[in-house]
């Protein structure tokens, strides 16, 4: 019985300390605000926004189990994207 008393008593501070660490004393922090930053200036362009391209790929597990299945799928959508693209 002693052995998980003394455990208990181990234990305790451990899961306490991390409490007392977050309360912590306010007198530092007065309730004023931020200073606002000042925007920066951007020159200004015709067209700031350039096309982009987005890939849209597949994040599975070619090996393993799965591995048959997964690169048949693989082979069916390889083989609709180039059919739709001729």
């Amino acid at each position: 019985m002693s052995g998980k008393m003394g455990f208990i008593v181990l234990l305790a501070p451990l899961l306490v300390l991390p409490l007392m660490a977050a309360c912590g004393d306010d007198k530092n922090n007065e309730d004023t605000p931020m200073p606002l930053a000042e925007p920066a200036t951007i020159p200004a362009t015709k067209s700031m926004v350039e096309p982009v391209v987005i890939t849209i790929g597949n994040h599975t597990d070619l090996t393993g189990p799965s591995a048959k299945v997964v690169s048949r799928v693989m082979c069916e959508i390889v083989h609709a994207q180039i059919l739709k693209e001729w």
